[in-house]
């Protein structure tokens, strides 16, 4: 018997913020200033990079900054990786070597 397909989920498209990002020109800095984020926070980094995601109150706020309509910063994924998930991945790599 074959396991069942995974549900998709809605979760935060980086690659597409990431392009929006790139195409409106915008530094990291720029749009974390526009979404009321300190310029110096890693926020928008983390995002961009997959280590964390924006809370839902900010995924207007992006869509906003970058004039694009919300749903274009998500995405339907079977991924069942956490961002958090990622992180600890990440940390456990660095201690081992």
């Amino acid at each position: 018997m074959t396991e069942p397909e995974p549900t998709p989920t809605l979760r935060f498209d980086r690659k597409a913020f990431k392009r929006l990002r790139t195409e409106r020109n915008l530094s990291r800095e720029a749009l974390a200033r526009l979404i009321d984020t300190r310029p110096t926070s890693p926020l928008v980094a983390d995002w961009e990079a997959g280590w964390s995601a924006p809370q839902l109150r900010n995924i207007g706020r992006l869509a906003r900054a970058l004039e694009c309509d919300p749903a274009d910063l998500l995405e339907w994924s079977t991924d069942e990786v956490t961002p958090r998930e990622r992180r600890e991945a990440a940390a456990e790599r660095d201690a081992a070597g």
